[in-house]
């Protein structure tokens, strides 16, 4: 081993040979080089001094020199290990706390977000009919299980006849083997004995718990156990009358209702003369004219064409006009409409058409309300207040179109295509709702459900309609700015 002392003026070089087990094994915990050199060349300064001292020859201040370099040498190692130490200290707690990147952070994440781990093992254990506490709670208390049947007073191996049957077992047992024990000293035959007074102890007990147990003794636990049960059930019961009294209650004026509506003024009208009633009352709302011109030829000497109603001065194009033809025969076909609804339009002058199909004669399939072009096509039934809505928005459309074609503005084109949005969904809406009426006339044990969704579709038909109404509103302040 090479090393070098420095002194304040000069260095000496020193080669060595170590042999001593004990330093060599200090040496070699040190890294090769400059590390062990600077530990031989200490642990050598440390032994001179140390011999030196053995000698008598080492003075306080040489001590207290070389202890303070000694404690200077020792805070710097501390130091660095302590900024190693922190340093990794610093880097592990990043790992795991880092908001963003930190496994802590992440596994809470994992265990607290939606569908995370700890909501589906919460779910697995609590949530639905499947969940482990609810066939749990099926297996040990359910209606199939041991517990129930147990608590049963109709099993014959239930509790409380196992109960009775192990009591009376017992009592008669212990009274057997008492007569057993003390026949001698006892007798049943002598008045007041120790072994009477026990037999008729027992005889009581025995009878106090049968009169506990049976359903014949109106004061037995057991029997207000039972009255409790059926006042329970006899207040379900008289819920659930009353329940289906409310519901057959809210089907009978239903059906009141369309009775009424049936025995109206307008039900004995030809269709023809119904859709023109409609139209005069829907003109005169919003200020339109509403003519009859079935009666008379029009711009091509025929008579296409049975109403008309030409928008008033307060709308968004006065003058225009569209023309509304009534069907109630079964002979027409989509495509023949369309042809005939056409034709009405020329010869009435008219910017739009309305064909109006009655129910019973409607195409198959047909959606009870869609547009063409320029055409409109709606199917009514005049004995069902429902379809009004229907018709009512096929009236708005119409006045929408109106405006349109007066105004030829392509740049009104997405509103239409919003109109037309609602058109569909105010379609779909009118097949739901149609199902539902059928289900209410077929199922009446259902009714309030039933009504309910009917209800519920019929809300959502006026919304569709008021927000059809609105798009107009906006189509006209548009056109008139």
């Amino acid at each position: 081993m090479n090393n070098v002392i420095s002194l304040p003026n000069r260095a000496l070089k020193i080669t060595l040979t170590v042999s001593d087990p004990e330093v060599i094994h200090e040496l070699e915990k040190r890294d090769d080089g400059a590390s062990r050199e600077a530990f031989a060349a200490q642990a050598l300064r440390l032994g001179i001094l140390a011999l030196r001292q053995a000698s008598g020859s080492l003075d306080a201040d040489v001590i207290r020199r070389e202890g303070d370099q000694l404690l200077s040498a020792v805070g710097a190692v501390l130091q660095d290990r302590t900024s190693e130490l922190s340093g990794a200290l610093a880097k592990t707690m990043f790992q795991y706390l880092d908001p963003a990147s930190g496994a802590l952070p992440q596994r809470i994440e994992q265990l607290t977000k939606p569908n995370g781990d700890l909501e589906t093992m919460l779910a697995r254990h609590l949530c639905g009919d499947q969940s482990r506490l609810a066939q749990t709670l099926a297996t040990h208390i359910g209606e199939q299980s041991p517990l129930f049947k147990l608590l049963s007073p109709k099993q014959s191996d239930g509790l409380l006849a196992t109960l009775a049957h192990t009591l009376k077992t017992a009592l008669d047992g212990q009274r057997d083997e008492v007569l057993k024990q003390f026949a001698q000293e006892f007798s049943l035959d002598h008045e007041g004995s120790a072994l009477q007074r026990l037999s008729s102890m027992l005889a009581k007990t025995s009878e106090a718990v049968e009169t506990s147990l049976t359903l014949d003794d109106e004061a037995s636990p057991l029997a207000r156990l039972k009255r409790e049960i059926l006042d329970v059930l006899a207040h379900h019961n008289v819920a659930n009358v009353s329940f289906q009294t409310e519901v057959r209650s809210t089907l009978e004026t239903f059906k009141a209702r369309r009775e009424e509506a049936a025995r109206s003024t307008l039900h004995g009208n030809t269709f023809e003369e119904l859709v023109g009633e409609f139209l005069e009352h829907e003109a005169k709302r919003v200020g339109d004219v509403c003519e009859h011109v079935g009666a008379t030829p029009g711009r091509l000497q025929r008579k296409l064409g049975d109403y008309v109603v030409e928008l008033g001065p307060e709308s968004a194009s006065p003058g225009a006009r569209v023309v509304y033809e009534a069907k109630a025969k079964k002979r027409y076909t989509s495509k023949s409409a369309l042809g005939e609804i056409a034709e009405a339009r020329k010869n009435r002058d008219a910017q739009i058409g309305v064909f109006v199909f009655d129910r019973a004669s409607a195409p198959e399939k047909m959606e009870p309300l869609h547009r063409v072009g320029s055409d409109v096509f709606v199917v009514w039934d005049a004995d069902d207040a429902t379809t009004d809505t229907f018709f009512k928005a096929a009236f708005a459309v119409a006045r929408t179109l109106a405006h349109r074609e007066r105004e030829a503005d392509s740049r009104s084109e997405a509103d239409f295509r919003v109109l037309d949005e609602l058109i569909a969904g105010i379609a779909a809406h009118a097949t739901s709702l149609d199902a539902i009426e059928k289900a209410a006339r077929s199922v009446k044990k259902n009714g309030e459900a039933i009504l309910t969704g009917a209800e519920g579709m019929r809300e959502a038909l006026e919304s569709q309609v008021g927000a059809l109404r609105a798009h107009l509103v906006a189509v006209r302040e548009k056109g008139e700015s």
